[in-house]
């Protein structure tokens, strides 16, 4: 649909914000569907030895949402190999980001172990973004809970300095 282009001194209604009714009124653009929240996930497996996973399915999710769980995988690619960083792109956020306290990892399957070094998230919305936000790890996870050093899931929570990081730009 094409939609007229009204002009009020030289200015276009549209570049403005405002378009003209069929009644004669000016009323403001609304965005129908506001941009989503979204975030890049980067891991850093550890460099140890064994510290790669084969068969490791790790999920993601925000605050308590386990409903909203996302899995980190790259269809085609050998996720999580030793001393790698994996990416996730375009993951979306179901809540905002000021309402973000922690995020969750975790193993949903798979009898094999991951060492993760360090995840970063950067959360993106429309065309800002905020700074890198970095946790460290060093904690390896595994559904199978025989090794006692290895956790099912891992919690990182946004303190103070973290949530400080958390403006879009």
């Amino acid at each position: 649909m094409l939609m007229p282009v009204f002009y009020f001194w030289g200015i276009s209604m549209i570049a403005a914000g405002i378009v003209l009714t069929p009644t004669g009124k000016s009323e403001e653009l609304k965005n129908e569907e506001p941009f989503p929240l979204l975030v890049t996930v980067t891991t850093e497996t550890d460099t140890e030895k064994h510290s790669d996973s084969d068969d490791c399915k790790i999920s993601m999710y925000f605050n308590d949402l386990k409903e909203n769980k996302v899995f980190l995988d790259n269809p085609g690619q050998d996720d999580f190999r030793i001393g790698a960083l994996d990416s996730f792109s375009g993951i979306k956020v179901p809540l905002p980001l000021e309402k973000i306290e922690k995020v969750t990892l975790q193993v949903e399957a798979g009898a094999d172990a991951w060492r993760l070094k360090r995840i970063s998230l950067q959360f993106f919305q429309g065309n800002r973004k905020t700074d890198v936000i970095t946790f460290p790890g060093k904690i390896s996870l595994s559904k199978d809970r025989k090794d006692r050093a290895c956790k099912e899931k891992v919690v990182f929570v946004f303190s103070e300095s973290k949530k400080g990081k958390m403006t879009l730009r």
